[in-house]
């Protein structure tokens, strides 16, 4: 206090401001000629959560802009993304949608930002709340879950109770298709629909310089007493060259992996979006592919080597082998530019052959990640995959012969699924010599193509959350289904005699996974979510 006494009286006396002492949000604030953060968050919020205190009217300030962008807290560790949200007992992703948001900020608006990744650093709500008072951010930006969709918004209320006349953004798939409801449940004042770079960047010179919300497209807003305005939409970033790259050293890279890759580690996102018609899918942005050059891939690669040490990374996008001769040339050139990185990517069956997976392995590919999904050729063709069973083992020895591990994704519970779709499903995943699988039930989220075939028998809720089918006696037979696929296919004696030495190379890892797996498999767990990654 007396620091700030002392501010004061300089300004009052040296340069002849006109002063006055007001409990802030943050602790005591200066009305000082200029216009207070206070005033700036006040104009702007218009007239929502809190009568905000006003200062003396004085020309436009211009300050920098005091952005905090918030990874929340949770009882277990998820990864949060657009797509889709899932646990992660024995990995741990860095944020990027938060990452490219802030740095955006920082670089195309002039914003000071911060990151705060309350997951990884293992923050609970008390000290997020306090982090967030030292910082003072004049706006705050979250990305919401899907299964947690509850949780994130009931603790960014409680935040907002303590925080005061703070300003929240958030971003996501349930905002962007849910806007005026995620306003309400939330507290928030702004929602970023779809990619949030662009109207988060003009969103905070609106902020900074007092402009008005309404040409921002892809903002919905809180407008007091006329409830929420949704701006038209914005045409989606085709050439994501034109984005900075996000910039690692706003997190701590050491406390991010991924299972049984070297650390430092990273995940690179090279397109958004996909181009095939999964209909339980939600992609990212969209189904048109938006793309990156791979000479700023490359170079985004070379600086997380030569700037943080990064020693393996996640290829993101969802379909990393969409476009055979660009999966090729980015390939050619990682070997090249980055020779001695180790990476993993996603895959679907169909979009692998000899050339690619070469050119692959050439550059440092140690995993695939593919949605098999089925075993049942009926199911598979009702989940919108348009090829045959026989291709799986094809493409997985190729892989195999490359020596690039293969981990699988499946599901069960389709509503057309019967006991013998998934006994084909379990007689798959047994015969493909797989390094790792996982399972998850099919879950129909808004926005996709299966959520509107079988809205009907489904049991949708925002908020409070819920998204289920409606019969009980199915939802326990899917949960059943779970843990029979986890039994069947990784606890035989084939399976464990192939991977005995992997799991005494690394005791620690397989011992977490093996708590992580073990409760849920033999029924003294229940599953946390609808997507347990426990690969």
């Amino acid at each position: 206090l007396r620091a700030w006494r002392g501010v004061a009286d300089f300004l009052r006396e040296k340069l002849g401001w006109e002063t006055r002492r007001e409990g802030g949000a943050f602790g005591p604030g200066l009305c000082a000629g200029g216009e207070g953060a206070a005033n700036r968050t006040d104009r702007l919020r218009r007239g929502m959560r809190w009568p905000l205190r006003r200062c003396s009217q004085a020309p436009q300030r211009t300050g920098i802009m005091r952005v905090a962008f918030v990874n929340l807290p949770h009882p277990v560790p998820v990864v949060r993304r657009y797509m889709c949200s899932y646990n992660s007992p024995i990995f741990l992703f860095p944020p990027l949608e938060l990452l490219y948001a802030a740095t955006s900020a920082r670089e195309m608006a002039g914003a000071e930002v911060t990151v705060i990744d309350a997951i990884a650093e293992g923050l609970d709500e008390p000290q997020l709340a306090e982090r967030l008072e030292r910082f003072g951010p004049e706006l705050i930006v979250t990305i919401t879950g899907f299964e947690i969709f509850e949780d994130d918004v009931r603790l960014c209320r409680r935040l907002q109770q303590r925080l005061g006349a703070v300003p929240w953004a958030a971003m996501g798939h349930y905002p962007t298709i849910f806007p005026e409801e995620t306003i309400r449940a939330g507290g928030f004042d702004y929602i970023l629909r779809g990619e949030p770079e662009y109207p988060l960047v003009e969103l905070c010179r609106a902020l900074e310089g007092g402009g008005s919300l309404d040409g921002i497209l892809g903002l919905s807003y809180a407008e007091g007493t006329a409830g929420v305005v949704d701006n038209p939409e914005r045409v989606r970033t085709r050439h994501i060259d034109e984005l900075p790259h996000p910039d690692y050293a706003l997190v701590d890279v050491r406390r991010y992996s991924e299972f049984l890759l070297p650390r430092p580690f990273a995940v690179v996102q090279t397109a958004r979006g996909c181009p095939y018609t999964c209909n339980f899918c939600v992609r990212s942005y969209g189904q048109k592919l938006g793309m990156r050059s791979p000479e700023n891939i490359v170079e985004e690669l070379v600086t997380l080597r030569e700037r943080f040490g990064i020693r393996s990374f996640r290829f993101i996008d969802d379909t990393f082998t969409a476009l055979p001769p660009r999966t090729i040339e980015v390939c050619e050139q990682m070997a090249r530019a980055v020779p001695g990185l180790s990476w993993s990517c996603l895959s679907r069956v169909d979009t692998l052959d000899e050339p690619r997976v070469r050119a692959m392995r050439e550059a440092g590919c140690q995993r695939v990640y593919m949605g098999i999904e089925s075993g049942s050729p009926r199911i598979l063709q009702a989940y919108g995959k348009d090829y045959g069973i026989e291709l799986l083992g094809e493409m997985v020895g190729l892989l195999h012969r490359y020596k690039i591990e293969v981990g699988a994704f499946f599901m069960v519970g389709h509503p057309e699924e019967t006991e013998e779709d998934f006994e084909q499903t379990v007689r798959v995943a047994r015969s493909l010599d797989l390094d790792y699988a996982t399972v998850g039930q099919t879950v129909p989220y808004p926005g996709t193509s299966l959520f509107e075939q079988y809205r009907d028998a489904i049991d949708f809720s925002l908020y409070p959350y819920r998204n289920e089918w409606k019969q009980p006696e199915r939802r326990q037979q899917l949960e059943g289904w779970e843990r029979r696929f986890f039994r069947e296919v990784y606890f035989n004696i084939p399976y464990m005699a192939r991977h005995a030495m992997r799991f005494l190379r690394h005791p620690a890892t397989t011992l977490a996974a093996g708590k992580a797996l073990l409760p849920f498999v033999f029924g003294a767990g229940e599953p946390v979510g609808t997507r347990n990654e426990l690969v």
